[in-house]
């Protein structure tokens, strides 16, 4: 008879200032990301990933910016629940990923966003499916003209609250019950985004 797998569970394992530095070197210029105060906890992990772990990680995003992560996920079917507080995250250090798509300079904005995040993928034939429920908010955005670097679209703060969003099963989905706006400006310009019309006032 064919032995049986191994099997392993971890009861609980944590990490205290912990730091991370990621570099990517195939995108130009490369991208220097850092995580650093790492802090956590992580248990009941089973080596075939069909039981729920459960973590609670809160880390520093470089400078400024802090991301905490709760709640609990396995990967054999692959289904999570998170709760997700993200605080002041620099999308500008991020910049050359999103340079190709858009036909603009992005100097600076900071992601913030508090919410429950499920992903749940029934078997390997199955979509995989996101959904978001909570808020988001985008600072301090600042966006120059890729060919003069002047000032093209910037504003304060803008809200977004009552996200509901879905992804991965039928059409996206993604609906929000208020929006706010704070210190627009913006400078009229053809094509920000390949393939889509940007209305400005």
């Amino acid at each position: 008879a064919a032995a049986e797998p191994w099997s392993v569970t971890l009861k609980e394992a944590a990490i205290a200032r912990g730091d991370l530095q990621l570099e990517d070197l195939a995108v130009d210029p490369n991208v220097k990301l850092r995580m650093s105060a790492i802090t956590g906890t992580v248990s009941n992990v089973v080596s075939d990933g069909s039981q729920r772990a459960e973590l609670a990680l809160r880390t520093r995003f470089g400078s400024g910016g802090t991301l905490a992560v709760n709640g609990g996920a396995r990967w054999n079917p692959l289904a999570s629940d998170l709760r997700v507080d993200a605080r002041s995250l620099d999308i500008a250090a991020v910049r050359p990923y999103i340079a190709e798509r858009l036909n603009a300079v992005l100097a600076s904005a900071l992601l913030s966003a508090r919410g429950n995040v499920a992903v749940n993928q029934a078997s390997a034939e199955a979509p995989l499916k996101v959904a978001f429920k909570g808020s988001g908010r985008l600072a301090n955005l600042h966006m120059l003209d890729a060919r003069s670097e002047n000032d093209l679209l910037k504003w304060q703060v803008l809200d977004l609250e009552q996200i509901d969003a879905r992804i991965g099963e039928g059409s996206p989905n993604i609906a929000v019950g208020k929006i706010s706006l704070a210190d627009f400006y913006a400078r009229r310009i053809r094509r920000l985004l390949p393939a889509a019309l940007v209305v400005l006032v």
